[in-house]
């Protein structure tokens, strides 16, 4: 009778670990257009947001061509007036309203522009719209290159 017993046990338990799972019932086809349409936002989240942006922050939205068309470049109103290239620094010399003098380096503004390089003969000038070279008066490049220094004391007009 233990055995009978025993055999019964063993046949309940191995029924009750063998036994396949029940069907699941089918989602209804509303709740997976909506887990689908949840899931489709979130990839276009994620999309417009830049992925080697430090903050991640969205990109900014670009003009419309109207827009754009009704932007117009910056004009310079200063002018290139001279060029000084020092060993610890490189500075471009402009005049501008009312004869008002300025000397700048690489990276300051004039007129909406951002002085983007130095150079003997020019200055580079960058903005929204592209670059624009701008070089002093003709003639000044190859006088300052031809120029003989003159040692401090020693200068005579006549001579030089």
């Amino acid at each position: 009778m233990l055995a009978v017993f025993l055999v019964l046990a063993m046949a309940g338990i191995a029924i009750a670990v063998f036994r396949p799972d029940p069907p699941h019932p089918a989602r209804p086809v509303m709740v997976r257009q909506n887990q689908t349409a949840r899931a489709d936002a979130l990839v276009k989240e994620i999309l417009d947001r830049p992925l080697f942006s430090s903050d991640r922050s969205p990109a900014p939205e670009l003009p419309s061509p109207e827009e754009l068309a009704a932007l117009h470049p910056p004009v310079l109103k200063s002018h290139l007036t001279g060029i000084t290239i020092l060993p610890s620094a490189r500075m471009a010399h402009f005049v501008g309203d009312g004869n008002k003098y300025l000397s700048l380096k690489e990276g300051d503004d004039i007129d909406g522009f951002k002085i983007r390089a130095i150079a003997a003969d020019r200055v580079i000038l960058a903005s929204s719209f592209g670059e624009q070279i701008v070089r002093p008066a003709k003639g000044t490049f190859d006088t300052v290159r031809n120029t003989k220094p003159v040692a401090m004391g020693n200068f005579d007009p006549d001579k030089n």
